[in-house]
């Protein structure tokens, strides 16, 4: 009688743990998100010292930011004021802005982090090197067209070397824009963009450079 009855009891204490362990869960996906960051960010942050052992947190990491938006693209960097950052992308998707802006803005004060949502323009001539593909950005020219119809800007690169069968080189331009005029620009303020190797566009066509566009879009848009 009294083993049915510790067995009943332990059957009891279990159930009730379960039960306070899952109202204890955070059930929206952005809380259960940030939950999981903020135990797992030292885990996080050694992908910034030892990239191959922190591969497995990286990846964890962009499950995890995922189940919010599947759009949705962490990057894990350090600033010059010994902070690390958690870049939140939209992955080059306007579907996933709205989805960055709210992750973001419930980010919870993390000691020793830094919140960032979209990629954020760099400092002029930082080179971009992407799956072995390093691009000079000096190198790289620009021609641009406003839209008759939409608040959008086409755009023109011009890249030395470029081979269209290399989606390579698709992703460091984007990864160009993303880096001169900030990726929530790129996501709402061009439309079109097309690649061109040198000497492909017609005579007389107007290039600029990658400066002259951040300068163009801050002109046009702000």
């Amino acid at each position: 009688m009294h083993c049915i009855l510790r067995v009943a009891r332990a059957v009891s204490d279990l159930r009730m743990g379960l039960l306070n362990l899952l109202k204890r869960a955070p059930k929206d996906p952005t809380e259960r998100f940030w939950a999981w960051f903020e135990k797992n960010k030292e885990d996080v942050a050694v992908l910034l010292s030892d990239r191959k052992r922190g591969m497995a947190a990286y990846e964890r990491l962009t499950t995890e930011i995922q189940r919010v938006h599947e759009s949705i693209m962490p990057e894990v960097t350090g600033d010059g004021d010994e902070n690390n950052v958690l870049v939140i992308s939209a992955g080059g998707i306007r579907e996933a802005v709205p989805a960055v802006i709210a992750l973001a803005e419930a980010a919870p004060r993390l000691v020793g982090w830094r919140i960032e949502r979209f990629r954020s323009p760099r400092l002029e001539g930082t080179t971009i090197n992407y799956q072995g593909l390093e691009v000079d950005p000096g190198s790289i020219q620009v021609a641009t067209r406003f839209d008759e119809k939409e608040p959008l800007i086409h755009v023109g690169l011009v890249i030395p070397g470029y081979q269209e069968e290399d989606k390579r080189y698709l992703a460091v331009a984007f990864l160009y824009l993303d880096h001169t005029i900030g990726e929530y620009n790129t996501i709402m303020h061009v439309g079109r963009v097309n690649l061109f190797a040198s000497n492909t566009l017609p005579a007389g066509t107007g290039l600029t450079g990658l400066a002259q566009l951040r300068e163009t879009i801050e002109t046009h848009f702000y």
